[in-house]
């Protein structure tokens, strides 16, 4: 082969490379085109994502706080609750025993009518005998004298605590 073959053959091998390269260099720029429109676009978003980041922040920090109000108002209500039960829990003890105590007198009033057995045997104290449920307790005798209202309602208030 003639050096001048060789040169044109050089130069044709040299052209097909370049129209290669010319062709990937269109295609990489295209595609870098539709990157740059793109990433116009995802910043956008980006910049969407971050305002409703820090709006649900704000949020976040206002429910905590309202949550710790709230959790100060609960504990303020649960000792007051605590309180009011320990009164009621003393109350009802004491009430349990006034009971006990006028039952007895009511009771001892009644037998000390005229009609009444002479002795009674000595009973315990309120707080130490069972109290038996209502069906079995004994009904005083009032077939001898009339009962007065008062120890009327009394009996009924007696009967509605048991």
């Amino acid at each position: 082969m003639s050096p001048i073959d060789l040169g044109l053959v050089a130069d044709g091998l040299l052209i097909a490379l370049l129209a290669a390269v010319i062709g990937f260099a269109i295609q990489l720029n295209r595609k870098l085109a539709a990157w740059r429109q793109e990433s116009g676009a995802m910043e956008q978003q980006v910049a969407t994502l971050t305002a409703a980041l820090v709006r649900a922040e704000a949020a976040i920090a206002q429910m905590k706080g309202i949550a710790r109000e709230d959790v100060a108002a609960l504990d303020a209500a649960q000792k007051k609750a605590q309180s009011l039960r320990d009164d009621l829990a003393y109350l009802n003890e004491r009430g349990g025993a006034l009971a006990d105590r006028l039952e007895q007198a009511v009771r001892g009033g009644l037998a000390a009518t005229p009609q009444a057995p002479a002795a009674r045997p000595a009973e315990k104290p309120a707080a130490e005998r069972p109290v038996p449920p209502a069906a079995e307790r004994p009904k005083p005798s009032t077939a001898d004298r009339p009962i007065s209202n008062a120890e009327r309602e009394l009996l009924k208030a007696l009967e509605a605590m048991r």
